[in-house]
């Protein structure tokens, strides 16, 4: 269903996720037979039922910063990140290499300050070397804020060091191509 995005609410958006998670969950025995490597055919409206919670929170947290912010309204305004993780690991559950949800799995951990987890999902979306190039930066992107270097944690550091081989691999590559 389409709309005009002055007729988006958080309530339209809640009930959009619900529907297309509704739909994701009774399309799962649709792959009950398929490989570990394939991916789910409902994996996608997991991913629009993300995107819709994401949305919920985006809108939720537009109308708390015009009203004033209270416990109960901050509480209320987490809740369509949490439903979305729950998701988003139930999807990459059921789908191993599904990497887009990884990604956006990935992007909410690094926001909710939970960076271990926000560097196994991305290690997980087993990302090749020419899209290290493409795709770190949603690891890498801010990652200072929330590194845990300081206490002896070096995964980000050498997710980092990984990353950035590329550049030099592309430089051999290229000049051998030239």
């Amino acid at each position: 269903m389409l709309s005009s995005s002055a007729s988006i609410t958080v309530e339209s958006e809640l009930v959009f996720a619900k529907t297309c998670a509704a739909l994701y969950h009774a399309g799962l025995p649709l792959g009950k037979n398929l490989v570990s490597t394939e991916l789910q055919p409902a994996d996608d409206l997991a991913v629009l039922a993300a995107t819709a919670l994401i949305h919920a929170h985006h809108l939720s947290a537009i109308e708390v910063s015009k009203e004033g912010s209270t416990v109960e309204s901050a509480n209320t305004l987490q809740a369509p990140l949490f439903d979305t993780l729950v998701l988003l690991e139930q999807t990459v559950t059921a789908s191993r290499w599904a990497y887009t949800p990884r990604l956006i799995l990935t992007r909410l951990y690094r926001l909710l300050a939970a960076p271990s987890l926000a560097m196994q999902h991305y290690g997980l979306a087993n990302l090749k070397s020419i899209q290290f190039d493409t795709l770190s930066h949603h690891v890498l992107n801010r990652a200072s804020t929330f590194s845990l270097g300081c206490n002896g944690d070096l995964t980000l550091v050498n997710e980092c060091v990984e990353s950035s081989q590329i550049y030099s691999v592309n430089g051999v590559d290229v000049s051998v191509y030239s």
